[in-house]
C-alpha cells in the first residue's frame, strides 16, 4: 500500500512539473504548413524553450521562432530586430543594407494585418514606394524559409514582440 501511495504521488508531482515546464519554460509544436521549408516540414514537432523571451531586450536575428497570432501559432524566422534599418523590395529583402532574401512571387500586402500593432492611422508600415525603415522597439520582422509560400511580415508588418510565445532550439521529425 505504501509503495502504491507512493508512486501515485511520484506521478502526480511529475505531472505538476512537467506542467509548470511546459507553461514556464519548454513546450512542443506541430508545424504545419510549407512556409519553412526545407528546414521544417507539415507535421514536424520542434521544441521551443520559453526562458531566452525573459530578457526584454530579446531578440536575435536569425532564430526561428514561434509567436501566436491571436488562437493560432506560427514559426517565422526574425529577420530584423529594433533598431534594425529594414527595405523591403518587389522581390528582396535587405537589413541594414545587406539583402538577405529573395522570392519570386510579388507580395500581396494585405490591407488589414493581422498580427500588426501600429498606432491608430497606421496601416502598413512601408510606403508604396519601399523606403527604408526603423524597427521600433518591441518590435521584430520576421519571414518564413520558404518565402514564395509565405504569409509575414513582409504582408501583415512589424511582429509585436509581446507575441512571442518560445525560440525553437530541437527539431524532431
Amino acid at each position: 500500500m505504501r509503495v502504491l501511495s507512493a508512486l501515485l504521488y511520484a506521478t502526480l508531482a511529475g505531472l505538476l512539473l512537467a506542467g509548470s515546464a511546459q507553461k514556464f519554460f519548454v513546450d512542443v509544436i506541430v508545424v504545419s504548413g510549407e512556409s519553412m521549408e526545407p528546414a521544417y516540414h507539415s507535421g514536424d514537432f520542434v521544441w521551443i524553450e520559453k526562458i531566452s523571451l525573459q530578457d526584454k531586450n530579446f531578440c536575435h536575428r536569425n532564430k526561428t521562432v514561434v509567436f501566436d497570432t491571436g488562437g493560432s501559432l506560427r514559426i517565422k524566422i526574425i529577420r530584423a530586430c529594433p533598431g534594425d534599418t529594414v527595405r523591403l523590395k518587389p522581390h528582396s529583402l535587405d537589413v541594414n543594407g545587406v539583402t538577405i532574401q529573395s522570392w519570386k512571387k510579388n507580395i500581396i500586402r494585405q490591407k488589414n494585418p493581422g498580427w500588426i500593432s501600429f498606432p491608430e492611422n497606421t496601416e502598413w508600415p512601408f510606403p508604396p514606394h519601399w523606403e527604408k525603415i526603423a524597427v521600433p522597439e518591441n518590435a521584430c520582422f520576421v519571414t518564413g524559409e520558404n518565402a514564395d509560400a509565405s504569409i509575414d511580415s513582409r504582408h501583415r508588418g512589424l511582429l509585436p514582440c509581446k507575441q512571442l510565445r518560445g525560440v525553437v532550439f530541437f527539431p524532431t521529425q
